[in-house]
């Protein structure tokens, strides 16, 4: 069982409609309005899914490391989004006034805070996408409710510039907008939700002057809905992946930009939306979250089991289903159990960002399932070693650990 913790003002206001995000693969070029049919778009209802052989995490991910942050006050993490790259990590907790902090790699040491929470100069109040980019030596940043993309130097945590978009983008309370920075050609792809009446465009690629160099146009909209959210994962280089889902619609959809077009791959039709403006959290009431990894779509499943109420959040408890998994290359589809074979914990819980599993475990929970693992795990010994230190040391207030495993 786990606890998710959802904010009832932030979702007051919502206006929803029982739309599915759809957006025709169009191809793209200065100023383009070329459209063509999807191609290898593959459907599914989701209460016709057969049940599929189980799949070892280990299939999946190569040796894991694992990272115990260091746990000085300023450097405390709780919950939140997690990204990696070579030698750093990033958290941050998404549309909420806090700072994302940055930490060594290897040893887990706390370096600095990016940027910082106010409304000055490289101050932010709420962060909606974040991507750590070591070749250009910077921590890049969109934040709710300003039209900009904020680029921040890795080695000090200081704005070193701010990236004007042409459109306006930032079109969501909850989510403003997703992009994918390539300091190499230095451009960024910029994605917005599809809102009726806002941005004209599905997906633009400009210079870091602000200067469109192409554009995918706008052929689908819904009215503004607050539950829906859009992440990049990243986990394919040179592709950005674009994971769309909402708990009020029918269903989600799985896509990729890749060579100046949007390519939809896959959509999972659910039953039992609820009304327009309406949050259900009653029981058996499904939630979802997306992956798209190099050989394989996931969509994770859990269903509510009792919600209770903490002033204006709701705690909501819940368990884990089997996950809709989609094999790129067959394009078969069905629903699979992914098992931890690897630190055998069973909450059937995984997070894929930059090209790894990232899972973490606050110090009571590695406590227990640290232990499980030395005892059932599917171990080197160097893992051995290192959790077993880790847990020479553990107190219950100290920072989250992580484990990362790069995929295959």
């Amino acid at each position: 069982m786990k606890t998710l913790l959802i904010n009832a003002a932030r979702c007051s206001s919502a206006v929803l409609l029982s739309a599915a995000v759809l957006l025709s693969a169009v191809s793209c070029g200065p100023k383009s309005t070329t459209h063509r049919n999807p191609e290898g778009l593959v459907s599914v209802n989701y209460a016709d899914l057969k049940q599929g052989e189980d799949i070892l995490i280990s299939e999946w991910v190569g040796e894991p490391e694992f990272i115990a942050l260091e746990s000085r006050p300023e450097a405390l993490v709780t919950g939140g989004q997690l990204i990696v790259s070579d030698h750093y990590i990033g958290a941050y907790r998404k549309n909420d006034e806090s700072v994302f902090k940055l930490f060594d790699r290897a040893t887990g040491k706390y370096l600095r805070n990016i940027g910082g929470i106010g409304r000055g100069p490289g101050e932010y109040t709420g962060i909606s996408s974040a991507q750590i980019d070591e070749a250009g030596g910077k921590v890049w940043i969109s934040t709710i409710g300003k039209n900009k993309i904020y680029s921040y130097d890795i080695s000090t945590g200081r704005l070193a510039a701010d990236i004007k978009l042409p459109y306006k983008a930032d079109n969501n309370t909850n989510n403003g907008f997703n992009f994918l920075v390539d300091s190499l050609s230095s451009t960024i792809t910029v994605v917005p939700l599809p809102f009726k009446d806002k941005c004209p465009a599905a997906a633009w690629c400009q210079d870091m002057e602000g200067n469109i160099l192409w554009e995918i146009p706008k052929t689908y909209t819904m009215e503004e809905n607050v539950f829906l959210t859009m992440k990049t994962g990243r986990n394919t280089p040179g592709i950005m992946d674009l994971c769309f889902e909402s708990i009020n619609t029918m269903q989600d959809t799985l896509y990729v930009i890749e060579n100046c077009e949007i390519k939809p791959l896959l959509t999972v039709q659910f039953d039992g939306i609820t009304e327009p403006g309406y949050l259900d959290l009653s029981d058996d009431r499904l939630f979802r979250t997306s992956s798209l990894l190099p050989e394989y779509a996931v969509i994770e499943i859990s269903r509510s089991a009792g919600v209770t109420s903490r002033g204006a959040e709701f705690i909501i408890d819940y368990e884990y289903l089997p996950n809709v998994v989609m094999n790129r290359r067959t394009k078969e589809v069905s629903l699979r159990n992914i098992v931890d074979d690897i630190m055998t914990w069973n909450d059937n819980n995984f997070r894929f960002t930059d090209g790894y599993l990232v899972n973490s475990y606050d110090a009571l929970t590695f406590r227990e399932a640290g232990a499980k693992a030395l005892a059932d795990g599917s171990l080197s010994e160097a893992a051995r070693t290192r959790i077993s230190s880790i847990l020479d040391g553990l107190t219950e207030n100290d920072n989250i650990i992580l484990m990362t495993a790069p995929l295959k």
